[in-house]
Parts: C-alpha cells; structure tokens; sequence
C-alpha cells in the first residue's frame, strides 16, 4: 500500500471518530513514511484523542518551526491544551499555552472566538 493511501485510511478513520483504528495505521508506517509531514499533521489530533497525548504533544514539538499547515497544527494543539487547562481551573497555565500557541503561529488569535472557553483569556 502506498502512503498516500494510508494517509487517507488514517484521515478517513479520523473523519469518523475512530481514534484507534486512525492510531493503528500509523502505528504500522515504516519509519520513512511515519516522518512524512502529512501524516506528523495527521497524527497529532489522531495521537490526543486515541489517548497517547505525550505523542501528540512530541509531534506538535517537530511541527512547531515548519511551513504554516504545520504552524497550525501545533498552534491548534497547544489551543486545544488551554481549552482543557480551562476546564481544570488552571487559568494561568491555559494562558500560558496561549501564548505559546501565539509564538508559533500569530494568526492563531483569530481561531480563539472559536473556542467558547477561552473568551477573556486572549
């Protein structure tokens, strides 16, 4: 199979929720394939919700200094952290990501209308 149609699998398994399954595929590429951009920026939703959010967060690291679909994928996550530091009552921390998310990506502040939670917080 090639990669582009494993990519499609994993997209395909995530437009439908199926975090594992999505999870699994990747799990499965050679390592040459598992390096590929595409799949970094697939996997970092892929790797949060199939519960391996340490991966998600290595994965948003790698993303952080590339082109601007990879800038977004890692501001998103940091985005997504805050929103989830904000239903723990960890304000400061969730502000801080914000930033962070910032630092990556400026035009971030215009995806944080999107995220009820963060009002007030930007």
């Amino acid at each position: 199979m090639s990669w582009e149609e494993d990519l499609k699998r994993v997209e395909g398994f995530a437009d439908l929720g199926m975090w594992q399954e999505a999870w699994e595929v990747l799990e499965n590429l050679s390592e040459e394939d598992s390096n590929r951009r595409e799949f970094m920026r697939a996997g970092i939703k892929v790797a949060a919700m199939a519960g391996h959010g340490e991966v998600a967060h290595a994965i948003a690291q790698d993303l952080r200094n590339g082109d601007d679909p990879d800038r977004y994928q890692a501001a998103c996550w940091y985005q997504a952290l805050a929103a989830e530091q904000v239903k723990h009552g960890q304000i400061e921390v969730a502000k801080q990501l914000l930033q962070e998310a910032l630092l990556i990506r400026p035009e971030q502040r215009e995806m944080f209308p999107e995220e009820p939670m963060l009002n007030g917080l930007y």
